[in-house]
Protein backbone atom coordinates (compact mmCIF):
# COMPACT_ATOMS: atom_id res chain seq x y z
CA UNK A 1 0.00 0.00 0.00
CA UNK A 2 2.83 2.39 0.81
CA UNK A 3 4.36 1.71 -2.59
CA UNK A 4 1.13 2.41 -4.46
CA UNK A 5 0.49 5.56 -2.45
CA UNK A 6 4.00 6.92 -3.02
CA UNK A 7 3.82 6.01 -6.70
CA UNK A 8 0.55 7.87 -7.24
CA UNK A 9 1.51 10.87 -5.12
CA UNK A 10 4.86 11.34 -6.88
CA UNK A 11 3.56 11.48 -10.43
CA UNK A 12 4.13 15.24 -10.76
CA UNK A 13 6.95 15.38 -8.21
CA UNK A 14 10.58 15.20 -9.43
CA UNK A 15 11.76 13.61 -6.15
CA UNK A 16 11.24 9.85 -6.45
CA UNK A 17 12.96 8.81 -3.20
CA UNK A 18 9.77 7.65 -1.53
CA UNK A 19 8.87 5.50 -4.52
CA UNK A 20 12.31 3.89 -4.53
CA UNK A 21 12.31 3.15 -0.79
CA UNK A 22 8.77 1.80 -0.77
CA UNK A 23 9.49 -0.35 -3.84
CA UNK A 24 12.46 -1.90 -2.01
CA UNK A 25 10.12 -2.84 0.82
CA UNK A 26 7.48 -4.20 -1.57
CA UNK A 27 9.97 -6.25 -3.59
CA UNK A 28 11.72 -7.45 -0.43
CA UNK A 29 8.56 -8.86 1.12
CA UNK A 30 7.07 -10.19 -2.13
CA UNK A 31 8.64 -13.69 -1.89
CA UNK A 32 6.88 -14.29 1.45
CA UNK A 33 3.58 -14.57 -0.42
CA UNK A 34 4.78 -17.90 -1.84
CA UNK A 35 6.41 -19.23 1.35
CA UNK A 36 5.33 -22.24 3.37
CA UNK A 37 5.19 -20.77 6.88
CA UNK A 38 5.44 -24.19 8.53
CA UNK A 39 9.07 -24.49 7.42
CA UNK A 40 10.24 -20.90 8.01
CA UNK A 41 12.10 -19.96 11.18
CA UNK A 42 12.44 -16.60 12.86
CA UNK A 43 16.03 -16.52 11.64
CA UNK A 44 14.69 -16.39 8.08
CA UNK A 45 12.60 -13.36 9.01
CA UNK A 46 15.62 -11.68 10.58
CA UNK A 47 17.84 -12.39 7.56
CA UNK A 48 15.22 -10.97 5.21
CA UNK A 49 14.98 -7.82 7.32
CA UNK A 50 18.76 -7.48 7.35
CA UNK A 51 18.88 -7.82 3.56
CA UNK A 52 16.20 -5.15 3.18
CA UNK A 53 18.05 -2.91 5.67
CA UNK A 54 21.21 -3.18 3.60
CA UNK A 55 19.32 -2.47 0.38
CA UNK A 56 17.61 0.58 1.91
CA UNK A 57 20.90 1.89 3.32
CA UNK A 58 22.84 1.44 0.07
CA UNK A 59 20.06 3.02 -1.98
CA UNK A 60 19.75 5.96 0.38
CA UNK A 61 23.49 6.49 0.65
CA UNK A 62 24.48 6.21 -2.99
CA UNK A 63 21.40 7.00 -5.06
CA UNK A 64 18.93 9.18 -3.15
CA UNK A 65 21.42 11.09 -0.94
CA UNK A 66 18.69 13.13 0.77
CA UNK A 67 17.64 12.00 4.24
CA UNK A 68 13.89 11.59 4.55
CA UNK A 69 11.57 10.63 7.35
CA UNK A 70 10.68 7.50 5.39
CA UNK A 71 14.31 6.39 5.51
CA UNK A 72 14.49 6.92 9.28
CA UNK A 73 11.20 5.09 9.76
CA UNK A 74 12.40 2.14 7.67
CA UNK A 75 15.74 1.88 9.46
CA UNK A 76 14.18 2.02 12.93
CA UNK A 77 11.25 -0.25 12.07
CA UNK A 78 13.35 -2.89 10.35
CA UNK A 79 15.98 -2.79 13.10
CA UNK A 80 13.37 -3.36 15.80
CA UNK A 81 11.78 -6.09 13.70
CA UNK A 82 15.15 -7.79 13.18
CA UNK A 83 16.01 -7.63 16.88
CA UNK A 84 12.65 -9.10 17.89
CA UNK A 85 12.87 -11.88 15.30
CA UNK A 86 16.37 -12.80 16.54
CA UNK A 87 15.06 -12.86 20.13
CA UNK A 88 12.19 -15.15 19.08
CA UNK A 89 14.65 -17.39 17.23
CA UNK A 90 16.82 -17.59 20.34
CA UNK A 91 13.79 -18.39 22.48
CA UNK A 92 12.24 -21.08 20.27
CA UNK A 93 15.10 -22.66 18.31
CA UNK A 94 18.07 -22.38 20.66
CA UNK A 95 16.47 -22.43 24.12
CA UNK A 96 13.59 -24.68 22.94
CA UNK A 97 10.98 -22.71 24.85
CA UNK A 98 7.53 -23.55 23.48
CA UNK A 99 5.38 -22.51 26.43
CA UNK A 100 3.52 -19.25 25.98
CA UNK A 101 4.84 -16.24 27.89
CA UNK A 102 4.52 -12.45 27.74
CA UNK A 103 7.34 -11.91 25.21
CA UNK A 104 5.43 -13.76 22.49
CA UNK A 105 2.48 -11.36 22.78
CA UNK A 106 4.91 -8.42 22.88
CA UNK A 107 6.65 -9.74 19.75
CA UNK A 108 3.46 -10.08 17.73
CA UNK A 109 2.20 -6.64 18.81
CA UNK A 110 5.53 -4.90 18.18
CA UNK A 111 5.99 -6.45 14.74
CA UNK A 112 2.53 -5.31 13.67
CA UNK A 113 3.26 -1.79 14.90
CA UNK A 114 6.77 -1.48 13.46
CA UNK A 115 6.20 -2.64 9.91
Amino acid sequence: MAFLYSLVSSINNPFKGFVVLSSIMAIGYLPWIFTNFQTVTYLDFALLDIAILVAVYVTQRYFIKEKTTAYVYLIIGLSVNTFLALCMYLDTNILYNYTYWWFWRFYSSAVMLSV
